[in-house]
């Protein structure tokens, strides 16, 4: 990336680059900024992420592991770490 912030078009991108559509769901849990679904192809989003920060970074933190290469964990401490 050049530099400066990532505009929200250029994240919807990565994520479509990657095989991921964004949707925005009123109904996610509070605590919930997104949720994954692999099987589809889709990532969905809080409606209410902008009240809790930046959509872009939502986006980026839940692609950061199909980015990273990381495989799905087999535990819950082997997904913490």
């Amino acid at each position: 990336h050049p530099g400066g912030p990532l505009t929200q078009r250029t994240a919807s991108e990565i994520a479509a680059y990657l095989g991921f559509t964004l949707h925005y769901a009123p109904d996610l849990p509070q605590t919930t900024r997104s949720v994954a679904d692999l099987a589809h192809g889709r990532l969905y989003l809080s409606s209410s992420v902008p009240a809790k920060g930046d959509a872009r970074t939502a986006v980026l933190q839940a692609l950061s592991s199909r980015i990273l290469g990381h495989a799905e964990p087999r535990s819950y401490a082997e997904f913490l770490r």
